[in-house]
């Protein structure tokens, strides 16, 4: 079981490496930061339309619509470690 939050905290590590990576990259080539949301990437990569229009939980869409994905991702990754560190201890 921690090998499984291991992986999600490695994934939730790269996935904030290259949403911050391509936020630079596209600062450098067009001179502003486009943010990247986190209803922006559900939405535009999972295709989870109550991300694109939400008809209930406005609260949390509007939550989540401050919190950039890059940001978001590492917390969740921070999360998983800090759970596989706790199983792996506990046994």
């Amino acid at each position: 079981m921690g090998g499984l939050f291991a992986l999600l905290a490695g994934v939730g590590f790269l996935a904030m490496a290259g949403t911050l990576a391509y936020q630079a990259y596209l600062y450098l080539k067009y001179g502003y930061w486009v943010g990247i949301s986190v209803t922006y990437a559900c939405g535009a990569y999972l295709e989870w339309d109550w991300c694109n229009v939400p008809k209930d939980w406005l609260g949390v869409y509007n939550m989540l619509s401050m919190f950039n994905a890059g940001v978001f991702a590492f917390v969740v990754s921070v999360l998983a470690c800090w759970i596989a560190i706790a199983i792996e201890e506990g046994k």
